[in-house]
């Protein structure tokens, strides 16, 4: 044989090895439930400050397994698996693993007190401006690259995970490509990275009810979140609105819609201010679920700046109510106060007096109407109030009935009309049931005359 033909048959066996061994690696991501790079790119090189230490970059890491996380301070999941990651680096930094964090929280304070509070100690990086962020598609995060040690972008987590269960994933990466310092390993320039699909997570943009409000006053602030596609390719979870000590949330609510072919779930999150001063509602984290993943994601949306007064009555601070108090001026205004809590009194009674199947039929009309316009979901959100009010306040609702109204307030999904059917006769049986008998009230009439 020919030394030609010896090389082409050596050549084609290297390259049919070559091939056998990515096809198992894919395999393995897949077992654990990443998604492998379609081509094996070269991982973006960087170099960043690093928290509690100085300045480093990414090919320092060069020769190892390298997971490199995304996160930021202001993100659920993220702050839910970043100590897995922590345990995996515990347990696998000296065998040529390297677990390497990138904040992208603007500002490095925040981040610094962030990693000490967590105690992490593998190194992690701080994109303030988000630069490496954006280089690799950190729209929404956690996000996460798996990169061998030749400095190739081998596989994709998105969502946050116990990093933990995936060590017999990782010790058979090490199997497949040893680390080594002595690896020749290479790492792209500065440029974003480039797969076959980029998740577009949800948007999002607020609305405030009154940027002024004051002291103990209810406001609403509205996240009317929006993605494209389907209705179902996400499972949206309510948005979590960081709020100061002094910004109280009272409820959430929720409703569906659709605007320039885009799917809108409308989130109304009631809050109330305990004390006068300026206050950021922000960040709110935008969390869901896409399609076909099985944890959590998150992306930012910049809140709003709101300026809560002191509590003013007839226009009047709380300060100069007390200093009109003293004089005759402040008892005519406090006669006239108390007058309005008479009439308020008197207002609360005759809605007492109201007849609670008066009061649910009408919230049980409203309802149908709802359902009649196209709008099962807004149905659903009163037949639970309906049914709350029904079993009474120190009784919950039925499982079934409770995953109907949750599934439609955060989820936007309502039941097969069927199942809305189903519960809408068995309200109207009980409402029906509240109905006042009058024969029996004549009845009783007459038995009193029968007796005098």
């Amino acid at each position: 044989m020919s030394r030609s033909v010896f090389s082409a048959l050596a050549l084609s066996v290297l390259i049919g090895a070559s091939a056998s061994a990515e096809t198992e690696l894919r395999r393995l991501f897949e077992q654990y439930g990443l998604r492998p790079t379609p081509e094996l790119a070269l991982a973006p090189d960087f170099s960043l400050p690093m928290l509690q230490g100085p300045a480093g970059s990414l090919s320092d890491f060069g020769g190892d397994w390298i997971v490199l996380t995304f996160w930021a301070t202001w993100c659920g999941p993220c702050r839910a698996e970043l100590p897995s990651l922590e345990r995996v680096h515990q347990q696998r930094a000296e065998t040529g693993l390297a677990v390497v964090g990138v904040s992208l929280d603007s500002s490095r304070a925040a981040a610094d007190a962030f990693v000490e509070e967590l105690d992490l100690s593998f190194p992690n990086f701080s994109d303030e401006t988000g630069r490496v962020g954006a280089d690799y598609r950190a729209s929404s995060i956690p996000l996460t690259y798996i990169i061998d040690p030749l400095g190739r972008i081998q596989a994709i987590s998105r969502g946050a995970r116990d990093w933990t269960r995936l060590l017999p994933m990782i010790d058979s990466l090490q199997q497949s490509i040893s680390p080594g310092k002595n690896l020749d390993a290479s790492f792209g320039a500065s440029a974003p990275v480039q797969l076959a699909t980029v998740q577009q997570p949800p948007t999002g943009r607020w609305r405030l009810s009154d940027d002024a409000p004051e002291v103990g006053e209810l406001f609403e602030l509205e996240i009317a979140v929006q993605w494209a596609g389907r209705i179902n390719d996400y499972l949206l979870q309510p948005p979590v609105v960081h709020l100061p000590e002094e910004i109280i949330q009272q409820r959430v609510t929720a409703s569906t819609s659709s605007r320039d072919g885009r799917n809108v779930l409308t989130y109304a999150i009631s809050l109330l201010a305990s004390a006068p001063g300026v206050y950021s509602l922000d960040p709110i984290e935008l969390r869901y679920i896409p399609q076909f993943e099985a944890s959590p994601q998150a992306s930012r949306l910049v809140g709003p700046e709101i300026t809560v007064h002191p509590r003013r009555v007839l226009g009047l601070s709380k300060q100069q109510m007390t200093f009109l108090a003293g004089g005759s001026v402040g008892a005519g205004i406090l006669g006239f106060l108390g007058l309005r809590r008479v009439r308020a009194r008197a207002g609360r009674s005759t809605m007492a007096s109201e007849l609670p199947h008066q009061r649910l039929k009408s919230r049980y009309d409203e309802a149908t109407a709802l359902r009649l316009k196209g709008l099962p979901t807004e149905a659903i959100l009163i037949f639970g109030e309906i049914e709350l009010e029904l079993v009474g306040e120190d009784h919950d609702l039925e499982p079934h009935w409770e995953s109907l109204v949750e599934r439609a307030r955060y989820g936007g999904e309502a039941p097969a009309s069927g199942e809305i059917d189903l519960w809408q006769r068995r309200i109207e049986r009980q409402i029906a049931e509240l109905r006042p008998d009058s024969e029996a009230a004549a009845r009783d009439n007459l038995k009193l005359r029968n007796t005098s």
